[in-house]
């Protein structure tokens, strides 16, 4: 009888190596893709950050524009109510 060309345990251990291969790349695959993701998430966290800061500064500057308007009414409303009390005393001081 010959020899076969290819014994079982030569294709067993071709089969293991192909797996390791497999493995291997999959793993690097993995890393790889996590890597990437890492990168994409801290560029995103960076674009937040930048669109938090100018949404802060426009809301205080909203906020500035609706105080001084709050302030410019009181003030108004103060100084009216100031003369119609002067008027008044003097109304009463006169009879």
């Amino acid at each position: 009888m010959s020899k076969p060309l290819v014994t079982r345990e030569a294709l067993r251990k071709e089969r293991e190596k192909q797996e390791r291969l497999r493995e291997q790349q999959i793993q690097e695959s993995e890393s790889s893709y996590s890597e990437r993701e890492k990168a994409m998430y801290n560029h995103y966290r960076k674009e937040r950050k930048k669109n938090e800061k100018s949404q802060v500064k426009s809301n205080r500057t909203i906020e500035q524009y609706k105080s001084v308007g709050r302030r410019r009414f009181l003030n108004r409303a103060l100084f009216i109510v100031i003369v119609l009390l002067a008027l008044l005393i003097f109304a009463i001081w006169r009879l």
